[in-house]
């Protein structure tokens, strides 16, 4: 009897060890973009987005140019759809990340906004002869 109650103690050890050493073993999350890399590609499909919007016709054809503007936008990364997908749905699930991510990207498109504000402006005054700066 002394004997079995070692093993089972054996056993149960050597099952809290595995649950322990366990999740350290499992493979790693997979790889995913890194938040500067998402933020550019989230920025530049923002762009594609709204440049689809502004010229991509009736909703057929702007469902058929966005389809084509978004593969243009992850090729210029090199990326394909899973893995962007994947890195989107990693940051969903990390949503103070994803919160940062797009709080950066809400500023820099903001930027790029009042920058070409400016430079309406100013081709505005150039061509009207400088009068109402």
């Amino acid at each position: 009897m002394h004997v079995c109650m070692n093993a089972q103690y054996v056993t149960l050890l050597g099952l809290i060890l595995a649950m322990l050493l366990g999740p350290g073993c499992q493979e790693s999350e997979p790889e995913v973009l890194d938040e500067a890399t998402m933020q550019a590609v989230l920025t530049d499909l923002h762009l594609a987005d709204a440049w689809v919007e502004q010229n991509g016709g009736n909703l057929l054809a702007r469902g058929v140019k966005r389809e084509g503007v978004f593969d243009e936008v992850l090729a210029r990364y090199d990326l394909d759809r899973k893995t962007f997908y994947r890195s989107y749905l990693y940051y969903l699930d990390h949503a103070v990340q994803l919160d940062s991510i797009y709080a950066r990207l809400v500023k820099d498109l903001e930027a790029m906004e009042m920058s070409t504000q400016r430079e309406r402006m100013q081709r505005r005054n150039e061509v009207s002869g400088g009068a109402n700066p």
